[in-house]
C-alpha cells in the first residue's frame, strides 16, 4: 500500500499569494480617493450655501433705518470748554489785551480768538505775528507770544479759531495744496507764538475732501506734541449719504469735535434782535437803562434737542458765532445760563471782530 505524501504547505496553511500586498494597496488608494471626494464635495456644498445666503441678502429689500453712527472717539480727549470771545481788533498792545482779558466773566478759564477768516485772510500778521490787521492806521506792538504769556499769567487758555478754505471739496488738489501751504504756515506761527489750541471751522465735509482734512489735521498735530486740534462741523453732516464714514474719519483725526448751531441762534436773533445786545448804561449813574430782555432761544433749543445724540455720543462742544456787538459779559449773563440748562456745558462763543 502506497502512502500519500502530504506537502508542507498543506500542513502549515494555504500557500502565500504574492499579489496580496498589491490588492491591499489598491483598496487603500480607492478608499482614500473616496474620502477625499466626499470631503471636497462637502466643502463645495458649504461654499455654495454661503454664496446662496449672500445672494439672498443682496437681493432682499433693504430695511430702512436711521444712519448707524460710529460709537465716537476710541480715546476721547475729554476737552471741555466754556470759552468766551476775546475781540482781536481791540488787542492793540499789552495794556489793551490785559483790559480785554480782565473784562471776561469772572471765573473764565478759556477764551477764543477768531484769527483767520476766509474773506479777510489772517487777522494777525504772519511771520512775527505782530499786530492785528484791522487796526486802521494804528500799528500795534502785541505779539502772539506776549498775548499767550499774558493770558497764561491770568489763568486763561486761548483757542485760535480759523477758517480753512483750502479744504473745500470744490477745489482741485493743486488749488487745495497751494492754499493749505499758506494756512499751515500761519497756524505754525501761532503755535510757535504759544497757542496750544486750534479749532478749525471746516467747510462742507464730503467723501471727496475727507482724506485731505485728515491729512491736514495730522500735519498740524505734528507741529507740537501738546497741541490740541479740534474741528467744527454743522448738523448737515448727518444728512450725508455715509455720515458714519465721515464722522469716524473726523473722530480719528481730531482731538475733539464741535457742533456749530449758529444758524439756529441767528433765527432767534432775527425774531428778537436785542437778545444779546449789551444794555445801555446811564452815563451819570452807570446803571442799565434798558429793560431786561427775554433769554428764550426757541430755535436754538429745538436744534439742540434734535442733535442731542451727536453731543452725547461724540462728547461734542457747542460752538456759536455771536453778533458783532455782543460782549463776553452779555453772553455769560443771557446765553450761558440757557446752554447750561440744556446740559450743554461745553461751549465756545466767538465774534468776528
Amino acid at each position: 500500500m502506497k502512502i500519500k505524501k502530504i506537502k508542507p504547505a498543506r500542513l502549515y496553511g494555504r500557500k502565500k499569494n504574492p499579489n496580496r500586498k498589491k490588492i491591499v494597496l489598491r483598496v487603500l488608494i480607492v478608499l482614500g480617493v473616496v474620502a477625499a471626494t466626499v470631503a471636497a464635495t462637502a466643502a463645495y456644498g458649504h461654499h455654495l450655501l454661503e454664496k446662496a445666503r449672500e445672494s439672498a441678502a443682496e437681493t432682499a429689500d433693504p430695511v430702512v433705518t436711521d444712519p448707524v453712527l460710529p460709537a465716537g472717539p476710541a480715546d476721547p480727549s475729554g476737552v471741555s470748554l466754556c470759552a468766551y470771545p476775546l475781540p482781536v481788533s481791540s488787542l492793540t498792545d499789552v495794556w489793551a489785551a490785559e483790559t480785554q482779558i480782565n473784562r471776561l466773566p469772572e471765573g473764565t478759564k478759556d477764551a477764543v480768538l477768531y484769527l483767520f477768516r476766509e474773506e479777510k485772510a489772517p487777522l494777525w500778521k504772519t511771520a512775527d505775528l505782530r499786530a492785528p490787521i484791522p487796526l486802521y492806521e494804528n500799528e500795534a506792538a502785541l505779539s502772539a507770544a506776549e498775548l499767550t504769556d499774558l493770558a497764561a499769567r491770568k489763568g486763561i487758555a486761548l483757542t485760535a479759531l480759523a477758517d480753512v478754505p483750502s479744504l473745500s471739496a470744490d477745489l482741485t488738489e493743486e488749488e487745495s495744496d497751494a492754499a493749505a501751504a499758506y494756512e499751515r504756515m500761519y497756524l505754525a506761527d501761532l503755535v510757535r507764538g504759544g497757542f496750544t489750541r486750534i479749532l478749525l471751522l471746516l467747510p462742507d465735509v464730503k467723501e471727496e475732501n475727507l482724506e485731505r482734512i485728515v491729512r491736514y489735521a495730522a500735519d498740524l498735530r505734528a507741529l507740537e506734541d501738546s497741541l490740541t486740534v479740534g474741528a467744527a462741523v454743522t448738523p448737515s453732516l448727518t444728512a450725508k449719504e455715509k455720515p458714519e464714514l465721515l464722522l469716524s474719519g473726523l473722530c480719528e483725526a481730531f482731538d475733539y469735535l464741535a457742533l456749530d448751531l449758529t444758524e439756529a441762534l441767528d433765527e432767534d436773533l432775527r425774531q428778537t434782535p436785542a437778545l444779546l445786545t449789551p444794555p445801555a448804561e446811564n452815563g451819570e449813574t452807570g446803571e442799565n437803562e434798558s429793560e431786561p430782555v427775554s433769554t428764550s432761544f426757541p430755535a436754538l433749543a429745538a436744534q439742540a434737542d434734535a442733535t442731542l445724540e451727536l453731543f452725547s455720543r461724540y462728547e461734542m462742544t457747542l460752538i456759536l458765532r455771536l453778533p458783532a456787538d455782543a460782549t463776553a459779559k452779555t453772553a455769560a449773563d443771557t446765553l450761558a445760563p440757557f446752554l447750561r440748562a440744556k446740559a450743554l456745558d461745553s461751549f465756545i462763543l466767538y465774534t468776528e471782530n
